[in-house]
């Protein structure tokens, strides 16, 4: 919605391809500069949506492992549906700093990753788990590197849309550092999940 000119959510000058901050609500140039980014903490979990024909909304949470999850079976579009008509949905929840462009300060940030967008959290997952401490053969933590998040153009017959890539920069400043596992301690003790979900949600309900 925030690029539909029609849309009362329509953020003046945003197109296909931008990237969305939902705290701040700006849109941001994706496809070539993006944003700069620091991976704090990761989950991944599945969630269980009512389907939005039928009012949609977020019902549980399960993790991956959960018994329910056998229980699913793929409609005609591939979605795994429960034996009640709920949507299961993989989706990878990544707690990050973001750096605003312009003023250079860090917001914190929930990117969750979902379908298609599933490849490039296990692309940076793959990374981040190979990557050691410089001059060490101790592996690094999540935070210590800073990424480059843009977009790019995915296609389907006669589908396309906008799909998340990620690069692996220098290292964060002293400072940046202390921020990301600050929140990375917060993020692990559950307590920014739910905030996480509703503002999916919110998104789901705008479209």
């Amino acid at each position: 919605p925030q690029v539909n000119p029609d849309h009362a959510k329509y953020i003046s000058g945003s197109t296909a391809g931008m990237l969305y901050l939902s705290n701040l609500e700006r849109t941001f140039e994706g496809r070539n500069t993006g944003l700069i980014i620091v991976p704090c903490y990761y989950e991944r979990l599945v969630t269980e949506w009512t389907p939005r024909e039928q009012g949609g909304g977020l019902v549980a949470s399960h993790d991956p492992n959960a018994d329910i999850i056998g229980t699913a079976r793929p409609n005609d579009r591939g979605q795994q549906i429960l034996q009640n008509g709920h949507q299961l949905i993989d989706t990878a929840y990544h707690y990050v700093l973001v750096q605003d462009p312009e003023s250079k300060v860090w917001h914190q940030a929930i990117m969750p990753l979902k379908s298609t967008a599933l490849k490039a959290s296990r692309r940076m997952n793959s990374t981040i788990s190979t990557t050691m401490i410089p001059g060490t053969d101790k592996r690094a933590p999540r935070f210590l590197f800073k990424w480059r998040l843009t977009t790019q153009k995915e296609q389907k017959d006669q589908n396309i849309w906008s799909s998340p890539k990620l690069e692996q920069l220098d290292m964060v400043t002293a400072d940046v550092y202390r921020a990301a596992k600050d929140y990375a301690l917060v993020a692990a003790k559950g307590l920014l999940r739910r905030v996480a979900q509703e503002s999916e949600m919110e998104l789901e309900t705008q479209k």
